[in-house]
């Protein structure tokens, strides 16, 4: 409902999620290409009708996703903040959820909460804590240690530590600029964490010996979300007609 990662990607989506639910448009034919040759499938921003799926919506959204997940080497689904069902939905079917969470005390109450309801639901991907907007490295562990004794000690349950981003200037600069940071500053040390937490996020994928090695992707996660932007050395084959990459 208040979508914004083509926002901070630096692109104007022909078409959006809300046009694939109406029947305007396939899930294929909404995609745009965004920063490093990524696809992106982008959600309209300020219309409650996406902030409230119907379960027929998200159903058929769903549906279109797993369509297209044949098509791609990895999805990332950038969820929002908060339990809706859309974020429940993709919290069941996801591989790797990544619970993002600041020093403030409301946002280790929201993760604690979205952990537990992903226990509850009985979601089969692993679940990582990325710490945000911290200053030290002491910080992060008393953020995570946090996090880490609720859900120890009420769930029967241990998240994975993924890392965490420092507050950093040239985070905010490529933010400003709507550039993918890994992009704008791939030699700043944020870029370089972020670089660190791929390995435990995205496997690596069996090619035919012809095809490109695989090259290593970054996410970047602001809030509960996370847009999915290519390592500046991948190489994209979407315009040679190839395997969508």
């Amino acid at each position: 409902g208040m979508a914004n990662a083509h926002v901070f990607a630096g692109i104007s989506p022909q078409h959006t999620i809300l046009d694939v639910l109406h029947g305007r448009v396939s899930a294929e034919g909404a995609l745009t290409e965004g920063p490093g040759g990524i696809q992106m499938l982008c959600g309209p921003s300020g219309l409650t009708e996406l902030a409230d799926m119907s379960a027929g919506q998200l159903a058929r959204m769903t549906d279109e996703l797993n369509r297209l997940t044949g098509a791609f080497d990895a999805v990332v689904v950038d969820t929002g903040a908060g339990i809706s069902r859309f974020v429940v939905e993709y919290l069941r079917i996801a591989d790797d959820i990544v619970v993002v969470v600041t020093p403030d005390l409301a946002s280790s109450l929201d993760a604690y909460g979205v952990i537990k309801v992903a226990r509850e639901a009985r979601v089969s991907g692993k679940i990582h804590l990325l710490a945000n907007k911290v200053e030290s490295e002491d910080e992060v562990e008393t953020v995570c240690n946090r996090i880490r004794a609720c859900t120890e000690h009420f769930l029967a349950y241990t998240p994975h530590t993924l890392g965490a981003v420092f507050r950093d200037r040239d985070l905010h600069d490529a933010n400003q600029a709507r550039r993918p940071l890994l992009l704008a500053a791939p030699s700043s040390d944020t870029a370089r964490r972020i670089d660190r937490m791929i390995p435990s996020l995205i496997k690596k994928v069996d090619r035919p010996a012809a095809e490109q090695p695989w090259n290593r992707m970054g996410l970047l996660v602001t809030g509960l979300r996370t847009s999915l932007n290519h390592h500046p050395r991948f190489h994209s084959r979407i315009r040679e007609g190839d395997r969508h990459e």
